[in-house]
């Protein structure tokens, strides 16, 4: 009986903290069917549409109204003239009060609730939604502070994945978004005055909730900036060279001073074997910053560092970081004895095997035309790709593109009437999906358990078959062919320039493919390419891992670095964590048979790579196009990240 009575009395005081929540937060009608909600510690405005459109606290409004908060979904549409500048978002159809704190908005296919809390706004996606995306524009009024806790001061235009943005208003007002991955920016181009809002995009995983965390008056989490940074801002540091890191501290708003602890562990990448730990119990007092150094040396290798601030049991930061040691150090897996003749045997093969070359004109335009194009390649294996040819006789510079992960239509060629340009698809498909979709299928692990079968070894061999098709042109000058791609492409590109010597430039982006073996034993299935042998229970076969990594060495791209003797470019992010790029940044040393090679690395960036890699890619295909290298081997330095260059 007394727990009875205990029970009872847990859930009444349950539900009557629940009424006092409830009777901090009205929500009020609007004539036009949106809602007015006001808390004591903000007031918000949901527009009949369904889009969170103002956030007031502590007098400072957070959006620009008219504009958004909006979440609609991914599907919003940025419109530009010389007059106007607007955003359209999809309009949920539906917005009722489904209790006293809770707005349900939706659509046929998508369906949101804001739940609203004295300091919080909870938003849960349901029904069909596989992503959410939240737009917010910062109110111009906003003059002070985004901080994103990704360990370095990053401008408002350039923000990054996986981070946690927090807004401040003068009066030291916060709100924290959350985490997720704010993956577009751009201004207001058109009217470049003092009013211009800041538009971003946050992306939400599948069916997350999303939590706005607002405070009227700041905490000490809020009142503390902590930033991390280096005299090495791509963190490669050269042979026993001491690595140091700076942790700096500043008050965002004056005021009380913050006492916290603040702690350094650096640990093997690989085998996750801690190698440093360093406590500093920090006193931060004013707007000015306070630095505090961390210097430590530590063997040829590569690292992932962990940076916290933390308050007794509460933990106002926490980031991780990587850093590399003496990359040209570093030993990679051994490379089988037989690996060149293996491959050489392998393209000695496909001669063999007529290519059987069909096109067919798909579309005109004005100085090119565009074909789909078909080849046989290995065992018999069709491959399918685009193909855009100048229309003017001549000989122009040849660009073939080589696809990321996945079956999905390649990407169409750049068609211009003073370039070639080839898009190769990798899995069998043609480059238009047919009626019902592709057909999907593991290609990753067809045929893996022995070298000679892995289809990959038939893929790694059509790519190079695609650049002799494209020296073979008339259109082409056979002096001029740039391979290029991303991710899976990026490895991919790397892989081909090493086994065709008619590859002229490589132009690698966050490539995989790299560091198979060290993907297998240490990083495990989470990371790409799924290759790891698996149990019907879902786990790693142990027994099967060396008989893999056997094969697996055979398709390793950092092992074909020594056979490629054409400029390249590698750009990386640290952080990646789906391909991983240790043995990237690793390989790029072993490539001491090209002629020009260059490495841009952002030691925050992850699958995305470098911010940069898109303009160093422009750079360098014209430089490319135009035969003047020395307008990109003179360039050692972009948007603060060094260009590691090194030439023969």
């Amino acid at each position: 009986m007394t727990f009875f009575r205990l029970t009872t009395a847990i859930f009444s005081l349950c539900a009557l903290l629940a009424m006092v929540r409830a009777a901090d937060v009205t929500l009020t009608r609007n004539q036009d069917g949106g809602y007015a909600i006001t808390t004591p510690t903000y007031t918000a405005i949901v527009n009949a549409d369904g889009n969170l459109a103002t956030l007031r606290v502590d007098g400072t409004d957070f959006l620009l109204n008219d504009y958004h908060g909006a979440v609609a979904g991914a599907f919003s549409r940025i419109q530009e003239s010389t007059a106007t500048w607007a955003m359209q978002t999809d309009r949920f159809t539906t917005v009722v009060q489904r209790d006293a704190t809770t707005l349900a908005v939706s659509t046929e296919k998508r369906e949101l609730a804001y739940h609203f809390e004295t300091d919080a706004i909870e938003l849960r996606f349901g029904k069909n939604l596989d992503y959410g995306t939240w737009h917010f524009t910062l109110h111009p009024s906003l003059s002070t502070i985004v901080d994103q806790l990704t360990g370095k001061d990053i401008t408002l235009r350039k923000l990054y994945e996986a981070v946690v943005p927090q807004i401040f208003a003068p009066s030291g007002a916060s709100i924290t978004l959350p985490r997720g991955t704010l993956y577009y920016s751009a201004r207001n181009i058109r009217t470049p005055t003092a009013d211009d809002p800041h538009l971003h995009q946050l992306y939400v995983p599948r069916f997350a909730a999303m939590r706005i965390d607002i405070h009227a008056q700041p905490t000490d989490a809020d009142r503390l900036s902590m930033l991390l940074h280096t005299e090495r801002p791509h963190h490669i540091f050269a042979s026993d060279e001491p690595m140091r890191f700076i942790a700096e501290g500043k008050l965002r708003i004056p005021g009380n001073a913050v006492a916290a602890d603040l702690e350094v562990v650096a640990s093997d990448y690989l085998t996750k074997e801690e190698r440093y730990r360093k406590v500093v119990p920090i006193n931060i007092t004013s707007t000015a910053p306070q630095q505090f150094p961390f210097v430590f040396t530590l063997p040829p290798g590569i690292y992932a560092g962990h940076f916290s601030v933390r308050q007794g049991d509460s933990t106002f930061f926490s980031r991780e970081f990587h850093f590399v040691s003496a990359p040209e150090k570093i030993a990679l897996p051994p490379v089988p004895d037989d690996f060149d003749r293996f491959w050489d045997e392998t393209l000695h093969e496909q001669e063999a095997i007529p290519a059987d070359v069909q096109m067919s004109l798909a579309q005109e335009g004005e100085g090119w035309k565009l074909y789909t194009m078909r080849f046989t390649g290995l065992q018999g294996r069709q491959f399918h790709a685009w193909l855009s040819l100048p229309t003017k006789p001549g000989r122009y510079p040849a660009q073939l593109t080589l696809p990321p992960s996945g079956i999905n239509p390649p990407y169409k060629p750049e068609c211009r009437p003073d370039m070639v340009g080839m898009s190769l698809a990798i899995a069998g498909q043609e480059v238009t999906p047919p009626a019902g979709g592709y057909k999907q299928w593991m290609y990753f692990t067809e045929g893996i358990e022995q070298r000679e079968t892995w289809y990959y070894r038939t893929v790694f061999a059509a790519c190079s078959r695609a650049v002799d098709i494209l020296a073979a042109r008339p259109e082409t000058d056979p002096q001029r062919i740039m391979v290029h791609g991303s991710s899976q492409g990026g490895g991919l590109t790397f892989i081909t320039a090493a086994l065709n010597s008619k590859v002229d430039m490589a132009f690698c982006s966050s490539p995989g493919l790299f560091g198979l073996e060290w993907k297998l034993r240490y990083l495990g299935k989470d990371f790409w390419p799924p290759i790891d042998p698996m149990l019907p229970n879902g786990k790693v076969d142990a027994n099967a891992l060396d008989a893999r990594i056997a094969v697996a060495r055979y398709g390793d791209a950092a092992n074909f670095a020594h056979r490629i003797t054409c400029p390249v470019f590698i750009a990386s992010g640290l952080q990646d964590t789906v391909t991983s790029q240790a043995a990237t940044v690793v390989a790029f040393y072993r490539l001491t048979n090209a002629p020009v090679r260059a490495l841009l690395v952002d030691p925050w960036g992850k699958h995305s790579g470098p911010a940069p890699t898109a303009r160093m890619f422009s750079e360098w295909r014209n430089a490319f196009i135009n035969n003047t290298p020395a307008t990109v081997i003179q360039r050692r330095e972009v948007d603060g990240l060094p260009i590691v260059l090194m030439m023969k």
